[in-house]
């Protein structure tokens, strides 16, 4: 079966397993349906945790692996950061194809991980977020680094980001890595608004080291290094599928970097240990890594290809400071909490399309049937100049009177910004009275709470949350 069917099958499971779903999970490649010719690991070659070039391996360790031919490939620039020497920095690569041969450009500190952004209006900018959540501007043509903000995200850290273009602009989607936890998890960053919000931890058994989106498959690729794996999910989906195995010991303990090379249609890795990085392919039918070449002894944790045009990539996300506030993909970006863990974001057919989602097919509903308490919460990073909550409501409600009001209460870090009662309104009507303006450049948790007794029947539904902005 080829990838394209696979992706459309995949789609229709997703759409059904994001609403029951309220963490992500792995679908292996054995319970994909059709043949995918995955690669093939080589098996006793090595044993896990020896050093490239010895032991198992033994001499010439490149001759151990397919070597993409130079002539198969279109010349790219690329830059990148590595940690590991005495010129840690910036580095540019006129020509990815010789990996081996680069310039380094600035000297800086180490940055360990993150990632680069290409700015849309300023063509010689690129945007950099780092390891400890700095966000920089790097101006190509004076080779300059500038500070913009710090983000407060305490125990976590950048591993590896890639982009994604949306109709309000490109964004960073990045993978993270919560120390406390000890577990990867994804969030998105604006640079046009400074905004930055985490959502869903991936499974915690798993080492998720590089990440790179695809645009015209609108998937997000990612190397897993424990287990040597690729794997590939939809951007705010909560399944991810394994794709095959890489062929090669990417030292789960050691950050990398992957990047989409659009116009070689391909995904293009660098894998680091210690002391050496080395420069690859990664078929995206079987996840199999084809070896460039080596890049030296320097351990590199950031690279991105530089683009040759403006590429325009399909809308995914809103970079708003909701992440997922359209409900569209399910409940990801949403904590949900009952008494009885029925859930509360969910596709309008079960309602038989009566009333239909405001946008989309999706909304969230707090209904009476699920006695005590219902919420819903987020943690967003808000602009420096929001301005006001903005959402849609729709109630339907029985005449007779409940023997306790009901109650919804809206939360930011847990001070009431808005409480009142319900009545029918068997329509949708915008609320856009309430101001966010006290917490602008806050990272907050948002909290919507929904409390009833049972005592008559009501439906309370919600969609397109959005927090608006003011000219500064």
């Amino acid at each position: 079966m080829k990838k394209e069917k696979i992706v459309k099958v995949l789609s229709v499971i997703l759409a059904l397993m994001m609403v029951f779903s309220l963490s992500p999970m792995i679908v292996f490649a054995d319970d994909l349906p059709g043949e995918l010719n995955r690669g093939d690991r080589k098996e006793g070659l090595f044993t896990k945790g020896e050093e490239p070039g010895v032991g198992a391996l033994g001499g010439d360790e490149a001759a151990l692996y397919d070597r993409v031919q130079m002539n198969t490939l279109i010349k790219r620039s690329a830059i990148g950061a590595n940690v590991s020497s005495e010129n840690d920095g910036l580095h540019f690569w006129e020509d990815i194809r010789n990996p081996e041969t680069f310039t380094h450009i600035l000297e800086a500190s180490k940055f360990f991980g993150g990632g680069f952004l290409k700015s849309q209006s300023e063509g010689h900018i690129l945007h950099l977020l780092t390891y400890y959540f700095r966000y920089y501007r790097f101006d190509t043509r004076s080779n300059t680094l500038e500070e913009i903000k710090r983000f407060d995200m305490g125990n976590k850290n950048v591993v590896d980001m890639t982009s994604i273009m949306t109709d309000w602009g490109q964004i960073f989607v990045g993978l993270g890595y919560d120390q406390n936890e000890e577990k990867a998890f994804l969030f998105s960053f604006s640079p046009q608004d400074e905004s930055l919000v985490e959502y869903q931890f991936l499974p915690g058994s798993f080492y998720f080291n590089a990440i790179a989106y695809v645009p015209k498959e609108n998937l997000l690729y990612l190397v897993e290094g424990k287990n040597d794996k690729l794997f590939a999910m939809v951007p705010g989906g909560d399944i991810l599928f394994e794709i095959g195995d890489l062929g090669y010991d990417s030292y789960y303990t050691y950050i990398q970097s992957m990047d989409y090379d659009e116009m070689n249609d391909t995904l293009i890795w660098v894998s680091a240990t210690a002391t050496e990085s080395k420069l690859w392919t990664i078929d995206r039918n079987t996840g199999k890594a084809g070896l460039v070449g080596d890049i030296g002894d320097e351990s590199f944790a950031v690279f991105a290809l530089m683009p040759p045009e403006t590429i325009h990539f399909p809308m995914v996300f809103n970079p708003s400071a909701f992440l997922n506030g359209d409900f569209e993909n399910g409940n990801a970006g949403w904590k949900e909490e009952t008494e009885d863990g029925s859930p509360l974001i969910i596709p309008d057919s079960w309602f038989g399309g009566n009333p239909k989602a405001h946008s989309g097919g999706n909304y969230l509903v707090f209904r009476s049937q699920t006695a005590g308490k219902q919420s819903v919460s987020q943690t967003i990073t808000l602009p420096h100049n929001a301005d006001l909550l903005t959402y849609w409501a729709y109630v339907i409600a029985a005449d007779s009177e409940p023997t306790t009001p009901e109650e919804t209460t809206i939360y930011i870090n847990g001070e009431v910004l808005f409480t009142g009662g319900l009545h029918n309104t068997l329509e949708w009507n915008l609320i856009d009275h309430l101001s966010l303006a006290d917490y602008a450049g806050q990272t907050v948790e948002f909290k919507v709470e929904f409390i009833s007794d049972g005592s008559r029947t009501i439906f309370f539904f919600l969609d397109d949350f959005v927090v608006t902005t003011r000219d500064d």
